[in-house]
């Protein structure tokens, strides 16, 4: 039996359960009020989440049959306490059970018919006392409320992204019926598929650095870079002329350029025969059929596909430039090595002169050789160096070795 305890004392404990009791009771009804909790409630739910929030409610539905029967041994307590000014010895001995002893009963669920006796209870009661209620209500408190926050935290984040990539995702099918296209209908899927699953299981979306973004960026990405191609199908619906005009000077450019390197191709091929002297690459011809086409596109206001082969047929021409331009510059190489090979014969006949080797008939033959072939055309490079570098050994062995 649960010894009474002094009225000031009584009092202290009644005043102190009962500012618990108020904030318990504060708590509940936020947590009831959350919206996120109404939302879970009302939902469908898939998942981890339907999984976790089964049990939450159940225990929710739990804490709420404790709260009441702790309220009710509260609100009986003070019922005691408000009997007279001055409570008596039983007064006293029954606010002590109420408050100490084992005073809160929860009924749970029905016994078994097998299991129960004639006269025995029909439920099961588990008798607490008020701190034991309030740290069974504390436990089923800390699973909603913590499940709670993590939904809200989630659908905080998310969904204004969400509802931004929707008008995002709006904006570009307007553009695209403006320009008489279509937007991949995998884009709609794949953001309703997104806010499904946002909706629907929130917590498989909760990770240790914070809400998962990585599928709704994959599919920001998507949208725009297609809200992009279609922007660029709109700059060349509104500047075809321009950037027609802009190709043909691109065309212009190239085609001189492969006039200028077919000039110094033929240069080359009369001055030089090895090594072998490839014809440049010409591209102008493809490359006008598919500036022409683009008029075409643009006469049937395909303004999307105009758009992209517009971006090819750039790309095209910056290639074959450069290819070209390459090319040029490998042909008046040829030309400039037959030079140099020139100049460094003279330069080392110079250094046998100096050598006092003028007269030197093995020289004169290696000098007489390399010669013919820098001055016959059209050269053999590549025999024409491999005699320079003969005669230029002969000179520097002569040097080195005293020989006169």
């Amino acid at each position: 039996m649960t010894r009474p305890f002094p009225a000031d004392r009584a009092d202290e404990a009644l005043g102190r359960l009962t500012a618990e009791h108020d904030r318990i009771s504060a708590t509940l009804v936020e947590l009831d009020a959350h919206p996120a909790r109404r939302l879970l409630d009302v939902g469908v739910l898939t998942g981890q989440t339907a999984r976790r929030w089964a049990v939450a409610r159940a225990g929710i539905e739990q804490l709420w049959k404790l709260y009441e029967a702790y309220q009710a041994v509260l609100h009986h307590a003070r019922d005691v306490r408000a009997r007279r000014a001055k409570p008596n010895a039983d007064d006293l001995a029954e606010l002590a059970t109420l408050l100490l002893g084992r005073s809160v009963w929860l009924v749970g669920p029905d016994v078994p018919l097998g299991q129960r006796s004639l006269a025995g209870p029909t439920a099961m009661i588990e008798e607490l006392s008020l701190a034991e209620a309030v740290a069974r209500m504390e436990q089923a408190f800390a699973t909603a409320s913590g499940l709670v926050a993590a939904v809200d935290f989630v659908w905080t984040a998310l969904n204004p992204e969400l509802t931004a990539l929707t008008d995002r995702l709006a904006s570009t099918h307007r553009l695209a019926a403006d320009l008489g296209s279509i937007v991949d209908p995998g884009l709609d899927r794949d953001l309703e598929a997104l806010r499904t699953g946002v909706q629907s299981d929130p917590l498989a979306f909760v990770t240790p650095e914070g809400p998962d973004r990585s599928t709704l960026h994959r599919l920001a990405d998507r949208i725009t870079s297609t809200h992009a191609g279609l922007e660029r199908a709109a700059r060349s619906r509104d500047e075809l002329e321009s950037l027609i005009v802009r190709l043909e000077a691109g065309l212009a450019e190239l085609a001189a350029g492969e006039d200028e390197a077919a000039a110094v191709h033929a240069t080359v091929t009369e001055k030089v025969c090895a090594p072998p002297v490839p014809d440049p690459p010409k591209v102008t011809g493809p490359l006008r059929a598919r500036l022409d086409a683009l008029r075409v596109l643009g006469q049937r206001g395909r303004w999307a596909l105009l758009a992209e082969e517009a971006d090819r047929v750039t790309e095209a021409l910056r290639v074959a430039g450069a290819a070209v331009a390459a090319r040029r510059a490998e042909l008046t190489g040829l030309l400039d090595r037959r030079t140099e090979l020139r100049g460094r014969l003279a330069a080392y006949r110079a250094k046998a002169h100096r050598l006092g080797l003028a007269e030197d008939a093995e020289l004169a033959g290696r000098h007489e050789e390399a010669r013919l072939l820098l001055w016959t055309a059209p050269c053999d490079l590549e025999a024409a160096a491999a005699a320079v570098t003969r005669y230029q050994r002969a000179v520097l062995a002569r040097d080195y070795g005293g020989t006169r």
